[in-house]
């Protein structure tokens, strides 16, 4: 609908939509993950953001070279067929295991377990670390692109294989980063891929092009698209087993009210300043989650279900 869309209201819409979709998708999947693989939570959702990682490569790299031949509307025709094909799949494949995973909780408990999530002070801070990352992964991915086209004069094609070097590293890294942190704890992962990140996406700011801008693009994504995974494991370990699609849901839902501010801000500032301005703040708010992460309690790992807050006591 976005490709056929004859105006800007409509395609705001659309795109709209599309977010929607997306935002819906990832509790469902990863709360499933999660109960099915307890004691490997983080290299289970690692694998999931394998997933994303591999597309967020590879499309940058095709659309770029179809974008030499045919039109925008054109590309994106061609990239609802993979999703009606996956969505089909799953609505065969994923049936029976739903069937068997079906939850016996009555509305009162839901609704105890899902104000406990509000008051969870953990689960805030884990939110606020989730939310400023991704406010950080919107502006690379909205102004690295115009930045390479528009700045820079790529073509679609190198540009597109230049934002590639963002999202490939990840694909082993975040396999990698999820086992660690099954093995070592949540926090010291996160802090870990989130202070290089700071670093990195600052660097972006100084080379500004050539080879050293590529590696630290390289060494960005290696990671900055690691730490989702590991901070939704981390959650789905201190909130009520029932309700973690909810839990799930309630951190995108406060990642997609901030994130959504973090283009726009930045299209301001990159409007008075310049596009190389976008690096900076994105580097600003990813060293903030760093900060963030620093007021995480020492967590004590249980054999059956991972971790438990050291200074909380048992999740409720």
């Amino acid at each position: 609908m976005v490709g056929l869309t004859p105006n800007y209201l409509i395609l705001q819409i659309m795109v709209a939509l599309v977010g929607i979709g997306g935002s819906t998708w990832h509790p469902a999947a990863m709360s499933t993950l999660s109960n099915r693989f307890p004691e490997r939570r983080g290299f289970a959702l690692s694998l999931h953001e394998f997933g994303a990682n591999l597309g967020d490569a590879l499309a940058p790299l095709v659309i770029g070279i179809m974008l030499v031949t045919i039109g925008w509307r054109e590309v994106l025709g061609i990239n609802a067929i993979p999703g009606i094909l996956l969505a089909i799949a799953l609505w065969f494949f994923m049936g029976k295991f739903q069937e068997s995973q079906r939850t016996t909780m009555n509305f009162s408990k839901y609704t105890a377990g899902l104000k406990g999530l509000f008051t969870n002070k953990l689960l805030i801070k884990l939110s606020g670390i989730s939310a400023l990352r991704t406010m950080s992964q919107n502006v690379i991915n909205t102004f690295l692109p115009i930045y390479l086209i528009n700045v820079l004069a790529m073509g679609p094609d190198r540009a597109g294989f230049t934002v590639a070097l963002l999202t490939l590293p990840s694909l082993a890294s975040g396999l990698i980063v999820g086992t660690i942190s099954d093995k070592t704890g949540r926090k010291s992962a996160m802090a870990v891929c989130l202070w290089v990140s700071a670093a990195m996406m600052a660097l972006l700011g100084v080379f500004q092009q050539g080879y050293l801008f590529m590696g630290s693009l390289m060494v960005l994504g290696l990671f900055l698209f690691s730490v989702r995974p590991v901070n939704f494991a981390y959650a789905l370990e201190v909130t009520p087993k029932d309700i973690g699609a909810t839990t799930v849901g309630f951190i995108f839902g406060l990642n997609t009210a901030f994130a959504a501010l973090a283009p726009l801000a930045a299209g301001i500032i990159a409007d008075r300043v310049g596009a190389i301005s976008t690096f900076y703040l994105g580097s600003a708010l990813v060293l903030g989650s760093a900060i963030l992460t620093l007021t995480l309690p020492k967590v004590v790992r249980k054999k059956e279900e991972a971790i438990t807050p050291a200074s909380a006591g048992k999740p409720p």
